[in-house]
């Protein structure tokens, strides 16, 4: 009997911090309606037939992984070719979250991509508005900061994207930036969490208890089998913490965080045995080249990081106890975006920006507008009906990021609802290799269990630079170039070409993918003298493939119907599919 009173206190609290708290609630459903309406609303077009609108970064990668554990190869160790028990140089936490939660409620990879679209920055407004109100007290401090974070993208783009903005034009075309599965997606609740529990725990007059410890210490270790930049971060913000308490001569926190940051080494060891299995691998150095690992000593200081800087030294006294907290979380971002100065090793350092800096700037901004709106006016009404301003405001460029990013992404969408057919068969048969032009590849994946090698992402899986030289040559044969025009029209792509044959490396490296040399295109456009020299179909088979989806709308100049030995399974929209396998 007595569990009936406790269910009864636990209902009482819940229904006290509810009615005190509802706005939160409220913001963070429209929150997550801004950002999911897009494909919500693209989903009664009159085009429609089942393909998901696309256009966030990396999107159509993330699903495909989503996709892949549907098809159970969860590892994740080769997503886009047919050698699945290779080793992952990313993990796929991230993914498997997301997948597990799409199939709980019956939802395919594509599907479930959509409803996290809501479900999960809906869930990031509410972490963000529970830590700026654990470190603040202040509901319009707390709302503002859910608003920044997750809608915020245009506003927190700098002066040029504010301009913009003014004239009614966003800055992005790509959608907000928690429309883009996983990372920040899931990799932000991560972060959320593991920063709730330290302002709560370890920047209170709280005691730490044995279980947030616990908690913490899992979280960060964790995060790096969703995103290595939250992870990082993470250890950082633990580690200066702990340097923190130190001099503040608190030891019962110092023993604690010390206990939760050995936690979170522990939870690497997985990752650090695979890394080290990786490591042995021959292809792993030009993996890591084209996962942008440079080397630089060039120190990064944008606005933001100045500005969030700047801030701990104009802090308002209204929310001084905050200011240890972001002191030590800044702190931690100007490490890592500067740790290559001593190391000489940096691989994609604009993550920290995209989806760290940002994410600080609009809480730190937040506590500095609701302080605003606390000096403009004593009247409660007055600073309601501020804050209500500030974010309709927030909202309103957002809505036109959203708006001007459907419009941008319309007609390919419209033009995706062909693949429908395709789609639906390549559901129906085995799994198998199947080559498709750049656009297709992108969705095969997204909706069935077939391998696509011409995936535009399949060159930061652990394949050789072997194989991506012989998919670019390939590429060539089927658009028919001729030998004598190779080095000509690779020149004139060598852009294309650095990012499909070396990642993001000349990009990261050498300021732009144009640098990759011509030493470097001659000997490709050599190697294409060679191959030329045998067919097409010997060339499909020498990679792999066993199928071939030709879009021949899109590439008239494959004429797949020269070559007798290819078999015609399957034609919809003028999209037909051949079989490869007989010679």
């Amino acid at each position: 009997m007595s569990s009936i009173p406790d269910a009864s206190v636990r209902l009482s609290r819940f229904t006290a911090i509810l009615t005190r708290h509802w706005l939160a609630v409220v913001l963070a459903i429209a929150l997550g309606a801004v950002v999911v309406a897009p494909q919500a609303v693209f989903t009664r077009d009159a085009s429609y037939r089942g393909i998901a609108m696309t256009g966030a970064d990396a999107e159509e990668y993330y699903v495909a992984r989503m996709q892949e554990v549907y098809d159970g190869h969860p590892g994740l160790g080769n997503v886009f070719l047919t050698q699945k028990s290779r080793i992952a140089l990313i993990p796929g936490l991230g993914e498997n979250i997301a997948t597990r939660l799409g199939q709980v409620v019956g939802m395919g990879a594509a599907t479930a991509s959509v409803a996290a679209k809501f479900v999960l920055p809906l869930s990031a407004a509410l972490l963000v508005y529970a830590l700026i109100f654990s470190l603040s007290a202040s509901i319009p401090a707390s709302l503002l900061a859910s608003a920044f974070v997750v809608a915020g993208d245009a506003i927190l783009g700098g002066p040029s994207a504010l301009l913009g903005l003014i004239m009614g034009r966003a800055p992005i075309t790509s959608f907000l930036s928690f429309a883009r599965p996983i990372n920040p997606e899931v990799s932000f609740l991560f972060l959320c969490v593991a920063l709730l529990i330290l302002a709560r725990v370890f920047f209170t007059q709280q005691k730490p208890t044995w279980l947030p410890m616990v908690a913490l210490g899992l979280l960060t270790g964790s995060a790096l089998y969703v995103s290595p930049f939250v992870s990082s971060f993470l250890f950082a913000v633990l580690g200066l913490s702990l340097l923190w308490f130190v001099y503040k001569k608190d030891f019962d926190r110092v023993k604690a965080l010390t206990a939760s940051i050995a936690i979170g080494i522990t939870a690497l060891v997985p990752y650090l045995l695979n890394l080290m299995v990786l490591r042995q691998n021959s292809i792993y150095a030009d993996l890591s080249m084209r996962q942008g690992l440079i080397h630089t000593h060039t120190p990064i200081i944008g606005f933001w990081l100045i500005a969030l800087i700047v801030s701990l030294f104009i802090w308002p006294r209204r929310f001084l106890a905050a200011r240890p907290f972001f002191a030590v979380a800044i702190s931690a971002l100007a490490v890592l975006l500067n740790q290559q100065v001593v190391t000489g090793i940096a691989i994609q350092p604009a993550h920290y920006h995209w989806y760290l800096t940002k994410p600080l700037a609009g809480m730190v901004l937040a506590l500095f507008a609701a302080l605003l709106i606390e000096w403009i006016s004593i009247s409660k009404l007055v600073r309601g009906a501020l804050c209500v301003v500030y974010i309709v405001f927030i909202l309103a460029s957002a809505v036109l990021v959203q708006r001007d990013s459907y419009r941008a992404q319309y007609a390919q969408a419209v033009a995706a609802q062909m693949y429908a057919p395709l789609l639906s068969y390549l559901q129906t048969i085995p799994e198998q290799a199947v080559w498709a032009d750049r656009t297709l590849s992108l969705y095969i994946p997204m909706y069935t269990k077939q391998d696509v090698p011409n995936h535009d992402f399949a060159q930061f899986d652990l394949v050789s630079q072997d194989f991506l030289e012989r998919r670019l040559l390939l590429e060539y044969a089927l658009r028919g170039i001729k030998a004598k025009d190779a080095l000509a029209t690779m020149q004139a792509e060598r852009e294309d070409i650095a990012r499909r044959l070396f990642g993001v490396y000349w990009r990261d490296q050498y300021g732009s993918y144009a640098a990759i040399p011509d030493s470097l295109l001659a000997q490709y456009a050599n190697d294409y003298t060679k191959s030329s020299r045998e067919n097409v179909p010997a060339q499909l088979r020498a990679l792999g493939i066993t199928a071939v989806a030709w879009d021949k709308n899109v590439d008239p100049s494959w004429d797949l119907n020269q070559y007798p030995s290819l078999l015609k399974q399957f034609e919809a929209n003028n999209i037909a599919l051949y079989d490869v396998t007989k010679e």
